[in-house]
């Protein structure tokens, strides 16, 4: 990128930095003007009168800088999302923090819970994104680029990093086809698979999930009629053919997130009596 505003000079770098301090150039200013004509000497009031005007025009061509770089910012986010808007993988561009500033469709279709951050949107796809993330922007910044295919229950999927600033990057999220080895041993990447987070919201289901409940779902108690989940016991479901019993398991877990799979069985759930239950 050539656009001023992703890489600029050090005369703006320069202005940019003095303009949290604009405010109190004004009020030096304006101290150093009042110096000017409370002064009985008239090289002082020289002296103060310079002073003053050299601060006002240090303050103005701060903020002369900052309304021009804003419009350059303006223009480059423009070009970027014309150049990736209608790209099939999901981008986003975000900053030195990881705060998105734009998405593209194909992101937005994917997320629909609309994430602030790179972090917040991969962790509906990818356990502990931090350190993926981390990675990758810190190898951009060495190389310009860079990328790293990631291997879940449910895809093969590519995260490319694209540094365009001192601290703003490209992210670009991609579906690959899996490959047979890659299948999770015993078929267990056919079973439906749910991303839980906290308060028991839905964050992500599998292909094979969306087609055993029939649709996407947000919460928990939607496809569990009887809260709470009972893990590695049976249990029923509602399932897009009806009821269906199942064996709900946890397979992973991080912060503030889990990937429970449900087993389906022909076994019938019986639900003993209370003085009878171990458990």
């Amino acid at each position: 990128m050539s656009y001023a505003a992703f890489t600029p000079d050090k005369v703006t770098t320069s202005s940019l930095s003095l303009l949290p301090r604009a405010s109190s150039l004004f009020v030096i200013a304006v101290m150093a003007y009042a110096v000017s004509v409370a002064a009985p000497s008239e090289h002082i009031q020289l002296g103060a009168a310079i002073v003053g005007t050299s601060l006002v025009c240090l303050g103005l061509l701060s903020l002369i800088f900052a309304v021009w770089t804003k419009r350059n910012n303006a223009r480059a986010l423009k070009a970027i999302a014309s150049f990736v808007e209608h790209d099939v993988a999901a981008c986003f561009v975000a900053d030195d923090v990881g705060d998105i500033s734009y998405r593209n469709t194909a992101a937005q279709e994917k997320f629909s819970l609309v994430p602030q951050t790179v972090e917040a949107a991969l962790s509906t796809v990818v356990m502990n994104p931090n350190g993926l993330v981390t990675r990758l922007y810190m190898k951009a910044g060495q190389a310009g680029a860079a990328r790293e295919d990631v291997v879940t229950q449910d895809a093969h999927l590519r995260l490319s990093c694209h540094k365009v600033t001192d601290g703003n990057a490209i992210w670009r999220l991609e579906d690959l086809p899996a490959a047979p080895s890659e299948s999770a041993p015993g078929g267990a990447a056919k079973l439906p698979v749910l991303v839980v987070g906290r308060q028991d919201t839905i964050l992500h289901m599998n292909a094979s999930a969306r087609r055993f409940f029939g649709e996407r779902v947000k919460s928990l108690d939607r496809v569990i009629p009887e809260m709470p989940l009972k893990l590695n016991r049976l249990q029923e479901v509602l399932a897009e053919t009806g009821t269906v019993s199942c064996v709900a398991t946890e397979l992973s877990t991080g912060i503030g997130r889990r990937e429970i799979a449900f087993v389906p069985t022909d076994d019938v759930l019986a639900e003993l009596p209370e003085s009878q239950r171990f458990f």
